[in-house]
């Protein structure tokens, strides 16, 4: 998913329950704001049974939606303090996966493309022209070290 999540559209299904459920809602919310400050936010509530939550991300090149976290809504309760932190925290690190995950698919798409840009650049052949100089000089370091026979 090449998606820019930062300014993305975040979906945070929930059960209506008895009181609406609102703030389980609302802590699903704070928890995408968190690590999602310039996202937009929407909001389904349903009344189906067992009551859930879920976040979902929408994919903006073919709108298709990706869970990234589905719980029991009864763990986002504000008199279970205990499992409501918990369930938050996980439910950041899934956001953080996200966000990770976004971040590698544009290195790896940043990369390709510099890739690609190398493989256009045209090469050249490296060709190497003898030197009259280094010749001369080469025979004479030979020849110092060879044992020439002298003339008399």
């Amino acid at each position: 998913m090449n998606t820019n999540f930062d300014n993305a559209r975040f979906t945070v299904t929930y059960s209506r329950n008895c009181d609406g459920g609102v703030q389980e809602m609302a802590a699903a919310a704070k928890c995408i704001r968190d690590v999602f400050p310039n996202s937009q936010i929407v909001s389904e509530r349903t009344n189906s049974f067992p009551i859930k939550v879920i976040i979902s991300v929408q994919d903006e090149r073919d709108g298709d939606k990706k869970i990234v976290w589905s719980g029991k809504q009864q763990n986002l309760f504000e008199k279970y303090q205990s499992k409501r932190t918990k369930c938050m925290q996980r439910i950041k690190s899934k956001l953080v996966d996200l966000q990770k995950q976004q971040a590698d698919s544009t290195t790896t798409k940043d990369n390709n493309t510099a890739q690609e840009q190398r493989q256009t650049i045209p090469t050249t052949r490296r060709t190497s022209l003898s030197s009259p100089t280094i010749t001369s000089e080469r025979r004479a370091s030979v020849a110092s070290l060879v044992a020439l026979p002298v003339h008399a």
